[in-house]
């Protein structure tokens, strides 16, 4: 077993605890992606683009892939800190969705029962056709790829 972290040429060694986050920031890296990519083909199944603020997903999606794929092919402080802003932002978004999906089922709880008070609109405003935690699927992603970037440069904190 190496005890050292980095051998001649860089490399860690594998039995080490930077080889064992190293590939722990791979296997997250991975798991990121593999959630925007698949959220993003969700949403073109669903065809959910009927209003220019649905499409922000897809945009989220795009923008938060090229972002996982920077900081795993060139680590380093800055590029976790660019990935971590992305992923900040597509928290901040997420929250927007979820508020979106939210006052969408409320809007259609309101013209099928128009004289219903708030507080019978709730409930179906929670389980309306519209998932209201779909877009909570962002931030979730958004989590692993900090975490991510942390695993990768424990250094840049």
């Amino acid at each position: 077993m190496t005890t050292s972290a980095a051998d001649g040429r860089g490399q860690f060694a594998p039995h080490s605890a930077a080889g064992r986050l190293r590939r722990l920031a791979g296997f997250l890296y991975g798991l990121a992606a593999v959630i925007f990519a698949g959220t993003a083909i969700e949403l073109l199944l669903a065809s959910h683009w009927d209003d220019p603020i649905q499409v922000l997903p897809f945009a989220l999606c795009a923008v938060t892939l090229l972002a996982i794929i920077w900081a795993w092919r060139r680590p380093g402080r800055g590029n976790a800190l660019l990935l971590r802003a992305v992923m900040v932002v597509t928290i901040a978004a997420s929250g927007v969705g979820v508020a979106q999906h939210f006052w969408g089922n409320h809007e259609f709880a309101r013209e099928t029962h128009p004289r219903a008070s708030e507080l019978d609109l709730l409930r179906p405003s929670l389980q309306g056709g519209v998932p209201l935690l779909a877009p909570g699927v962002l931030a979730l992603g958004a989590i692993v790829a900090i975490t991510a970037s942390i695993a990768a440069t424990p250094d840049a904190g």
